[in-house]
């Protein structure tokens, strides 16, 4: 099957603030152009490597093993909007296809759907690309709502305030458009992460999580992201089966991503099953060998913790550039376990510096775990680390 990247689209109108509308363009292309089987779409973390620069496409090609690329632009001329996209030959640099598409502010959507089918079809040829059965996620109805969530979708989360103008983004873009279910999805994992760093948290504030995730796949059941959100919050709530097949369906409409295959892994984590985990993983880093999250070498580090390999465990967590305090909890643990009490006592401080808060209890309540063995592991180790009761 072909290999094909969607590089960034550049935003020709002169506002900074385009460019979160462009990328949102750009994803909403990758993952449409995921849907068709016949084609291997390269991940937003590979494309979006080549993001401001002047493309050579035969470099592209060679870096990337990749026939074909898929760049363009968009313009806004008043309620106007022009979008450019060419499909481009990297052997030779010839145009293989190219075309222009103008339209008002309402019909966007409409035009990525025939972006799609273009180069789909180009590619594939007379497989009959073009009029392949797939299921198509609603379109937002108001593209200041689309712009605003990708907006929030960009921010850092793990700076200070960035969480709160997320969440008055996707609020804000809620009430523009009641029926955009992305917005929910976004906002039901904001909630959900609340919840697991605030210890103080009141269990209702998962619960909104869960009706927000619900509400998001009622409005769009063929959005991916909104079957993570509820796959997460079932997983959370330790409702296993219901989690894995959210996380299969969620598979179903967006078969090329990493983040998803990652998701898959942390699902194995707690269902007892962390060679699996790292087998996923290692899926998801082979989709997109530049897919990685400040949380993919924690995690990493907790499968390897479950299975009992410490020192994997350690040497995982230790590549994070600013480690959360829960990854600081299983160095603690994976040290005890390994007999280096003094440098179990050294994280279990750096955690406490962290998370002022933390005992064991309480994080323990925080983690799902489907096996009992699992647990007993867990609270022998973060007993022999020294961490509070």
């Amino acid at each position: 099957n072909p290999s094909i990247p969607v590089l960034p689209f550049s935003s020709m109108s002169g506002d900074p603030d385009q460019q979160y509308f462009c990328d949102g363009i750009t994803e909403d292309i990758i993952t449409e152009l995921a849907r068709f089987r016949q084609l291997h779409v390269l991940a937003r973390n590979t494309s979006f490597r080549f993001r401001g620069q002047d493309v050579d496409v035969q470099r592209v090609g060679r870096e990337l093993g990749v026939q074909y690329i898929v760049e363009g632009s968009l313009r806004r001329i008043g309620n106007r909007i022009r979008i450019t996209a060419q499909l481009i030959d990297t052997a030779t640099g010839h145009h293989v296809w190219a075309d222009r598409f103008d339209r008002n502010e309402e019909e966007l959507f409409a035009v990525q759907d025939q972006v799609v089918k273009s180069i789909a079809a180009t590619l594939v040829g007379r497989m009959h690309a073009a009029a392949t059965e797939r299921a198509q996620p609603k379109a937002p109805a108001s593209l200041s709502a689309y712009e605003l969530v990708h907006k929030g979708d960009a921010l850092p989360l793990y700076r200070p305030g960035a969480a709160e103008e997320a969440r008055r983004l996707f609020e804000q873009a809620i009430a523009l458009d009641p029926g955009y279910a992305k917005a929910y999805s976004l906002l039901a994992n904001l909630e959900m992460t609340d919840w697991f760093r605030d210890f103080n948290a009141s269990p209702e504030l998962l619960d909104r999580a869960f009706a927000l995730a619900q509400k998001a796949v009622a409005i769009d059941p063929n959005d991916p992201s909104s079957q993570v959100a509820v796959a997460r919050l079932h997983q959370t709530r330790g409702a296993w089966s219901r989690a894995e097949y959210h996380y299969g369906k969620a598979r179903e409409l967006n078969p090329n991503s990493a983040l998803l295959m990652a998701g898959f892994g942390d699902l194995h984590i707690t269902l007892g099953e962390p060679e699996k985990a790292l087998e996923y993983f290692g899926e998801a880093r082979a989709l997109d060998p530049f897919f990685e999250p400040s949380w993919l070498w924690p995690i990493t580090g907790l499968a390897h913790f479950m299975a009992r390999q410490y020192e994997e465990a350690i040497t995982a967590m230790e590549r994070s550039n600013e480690p959360p305090y829960w990854a600081h909890v299983y160095m603690a643990a994976s040290h005890a376990m390994l007999g280096n009490l003094e440098r179990a006592r050294h994280h279990a401080a750096e955690t406490l510096r962290l998370k002022p808060d933390f005992t064991i209890t309480r994080a323990i309540e925080r983690q799902p775990l489907r096996r009992d063995s699992d647990r007993a592991h867990v609270l022998e180790a973060f007993h022999k680390a020294g961490l509070p009761e």
